[in-house]
């Protein structure tokens, strides 16, 4: 919870954004969220970059992500892919509702845009 409330003092108040979609909110999948920043071009597994979420700066350590009774590695069954299947994101236990966020009524900051990069 300290990360969070450091992201939000540091941006105008504002939560960071939740990953859901593959980071699809800006239609390529690309856009940074708490946990991770997807790079498309990557393997399944490999595509989401620890490093580029927004709370990384923070954390900076993998371990706080994940239980300790949690197999990042498990494979499951899949209602949607009809099929047994490893996990596809393996950084984390946890997840954030995009709820908090009011599901961003289309609304990103510059930072999980990148358009800071491009000022």
């Amino acid at each position: 919870m300290d990360a969070i409330h450091l992201y939000a003092s540091d941006n105008g108040d504002g939560l960071p954004a939740p990953n859901w979609d593959n980071g699809g909110f800006d239609g390529n999948g690309t856009v940074a969220g708490w946990l991770y920043k997807p790079v498309p071009s990557l393997s399944v597994t490999n595509r989401y970059n620890l490093a580029g979420g927004l709370l990384w700066p923070v954390l900076q350590t993998p371990k706080v992500y994940v239980c300790p009774n949690d197999n990042l590695q498990m494979w499951h069954w899949s209602n949607h892919d009809n099929a047994t299947e490893q996990r596809k994101q393996q950084l984390s236990s946890y997840a954030m509702n995009g709820a908090v966020v009011g599901f961003l009524r289309g609304h990103l900051s510059g930072r999980e845009t990148g358009a800071d990069a491009a000022r």
